[in-house]
């Protein structure tokens, strides 16, 4: 069983992996088997992006296929940040400097895995649903059990109660959990992924989700960035920022101005430019202060007149980023980001600025798949 102040370690490096690596690690990372629409898609890309899966080769993930005991225990030692380890293991099956050793030997040592008995250790055999669960179960802790374990062997039972009782396994998904049939890779994926996702919202990183939103007029014309949405009066970087927070569980903060911004969206535009045009800092009226509280900060905003709104110049000039993680996302009319992630990172040269999400103003009401999707790969 795992130290609980080793596991946690674990997991925060884990999802400081996953959101380090950012969407340009994801657009590399594609499998000629996982698509989109999958159900185990969000997972693959979770595992094999924080480095705790590969695929099979030649641009396959195989997520119908097996994976062995040895090749598990290699997951479940990366996913404690692979320590380093001296000796041998006492099965009669394995041996030494191959590239599962050190993982069973940690695994066995941390009383993960126990063998078959008679010192077998099933290098090569594919690994049971509930071997799997009952792997997890140990790493987790060995939490209490609430949940059916009927169709489980004796040993597993406690192990698949929890699984059941907890949420670990989601039975409502597109695979049939039966705890003594093998287990795929995508299941595979799909819950260990699961579970790592729930531990690292608990556990960190620290998000804060900072946006810059003006609401207009209904009868704005079709190129306007801010507009109203579904009727109310948030503006759309803020309508964004709240499915992000719903999400990540990060603190909301708003970007003010002491300039009213005109809901007129023609008014708007001639505001905007003049102040582009002035290279003007307005002063703003809500302040974050220290950023040191968060580790990744959200930051979204309209795109006016091809860039952000002079506002996010104030917010940028205002805080300092020096190692946070900064993740983007815009709304606007037909010109993308605008080029602004690159803005960003070249004003915050010490932060580490990521791809983010660029949404059409004309899609602001049905994006929550996309920015689901976008979070998914994120590690959220």
């Amino acid at each position: 069983m795992m130290n609980k102040t080793n596991r946690i370690v674990s997991l925060l490096l884990i999802a400081t992996l996953a959101v380090a690596m950012g969407l340009q690690s994801f657009a590399a990372q594609t499998f000629s088997d996982v698509r989109p629409g999958d159900w185990y898609a969000a997972a693959v890309d979770h595992m094999t992006e924080a480095g705790l899966m590969n695929g099979t080769g030649s641009g396959q993930f195989s997520p119908a296929g097996t994976l062995t005991r040895a090749m598990l225990a290699t997951v479940f030692y990366r996913m404690a940040g692979s320590p380093a380890v001296t000796g041998t293991d006492a099965f009669t099956d394995t041996a030494a400097g191959l590239w599962y050793s050190d993982a069973v030997l940690w695994a066995s040592r941390q009383k993960l895995v126990e063998g078959y008995g008679n010192g077998l250790f099933g290098t090569n055999d594919p690994v049971t649903q509930e071997q799997l669960i009952t792997i997890l179960w140990r790493y987790a802790g060995q939490p209490a059990a609430s949940g059916s374990a009927s169709d489980a062997s004796g040993w597993a039972a406690n192990a698949v109660s929890w699984a059941r009782g907890s949420g670990v396994v989601d039975e409502t998904v597109s695979y049939v959990f039966a705890p003594r049939q093998n287990a795929s890779r995508a299941q595979i994926a799909a819950i260990l992924s699961g579970y790592l996702k729930a531990q690292t919202a608990a556990t960190g990183p620290r998000v804060l989700i900072a946006y810059f939103a003006v609401a207009e007029n209904s009868d704005v014309d079709a190129v306007s960035s801010a507009s109203v949405v579904s009727g109310t009066d948030k503006g759309m970087s803020r309508y964004l920022a709240e499915m992000i927070a719903e999400r990540t569980g990060g603190e909301l903060f708003a970007i003010r101005t002491e300039t009213k911004y005109p809901g007129s969206y023609n008014k708007l535009l001639d505001v905007a430019r003049d102040e582009q045009n002035d290279d003007a800092l307005p002063a703003l009226t809500s302040h974050i202060g220290s950023l040191d509280d968060y580790d990744v900060i959200f930051v979204g905003y309209p795109i006016w007149w091809y860039t952000m709104p002079q506002a996010m110049y104030s917010f940028f000039e205002e805080c300092d980023f020096s190692g946070k993680t900064i993740i983007p996302f815009n709304t606007h009319a037909g010109s993308g980001n605008g080029g602004t992630y690159r803005t960003i990172a070249d004003l915050e040269p010490k932060a580490d600025v990521k791809d983010g999400l660029a949404v059409s103003q004309t899609s602001i009401t049905s994006s929550r798949q996309s920015v689901s999707g976008w979070l998914d790969k994120l590690g959220y």
